[in-house]
């Protein structure tokens, strides 16, 4: 069995989501602030007609924000509950992996924080964090975040 991650940088570390979650990958766009969102969200974007959530994974990762620039994208993801853009440094490649390079993450990186890290991948010699989207954000933010799109 293969697995295809989409790898994107954050600052000079490299992550992965999921090739089967992710619903686009964007250029930037004009993000429209939302009072009293939680911090890692920077606001909404209307993309062809939905509106969607970014999400900073700098300031999730506890990184400063830098500015744009034209490797920054969104990379669209569908969740269990909706769809939400997580904004990225950067897009690197997407590669095939074969089942055995797909490792679980080690015990002592595991933590109420981290728990949405979902494996390691080692792609050509490159160990890559993969995310799991649907626990990004905790319930009870998802929740919240779902419902403030509802009302836009």
């Amino acid at each position: 069995m293969e697995f295809k991650p989409v790898v994107f940088h954050i600052g000079k570390e490299e992550y992965g989501v999921d090739i089967n979650v992710v619903r686009g990958i964007e250029k930037v766009m004009p993000v429209v602030p939302v009072p009293n969102a939680n911090r890692i969200i920077k606001g909404i974007i209307n993309l062809r007609g939905s509106i969607i959530p970014i999400c900073s994974l700098r300031r999730k990762f506890g990184k400063e924000d830098i500015p744009y620039n034209e490797d920054t994208k969104f990379i669209i993801v569908k969740t269990e509950t909706l769809s939400i853009g997580l904004e990225v440094d950067s897009v690197g490649d997407i590669q095939n992996v074969e089942e055995n390079n797909i490792f679980p993450v080690p015990g002592i990186l595991v933590s109420e924080d981290t728990e949405y890290y979902k494996n390691i991948v080692n792609v050509n010699g490159r160990l890559i964090v993969m995310l799991d989207v649907d626990k990004l954000l905790k319930e009870e933010e998802m929740k919240a975040l779902q419902k403030t799109v509802e009302s836009l």
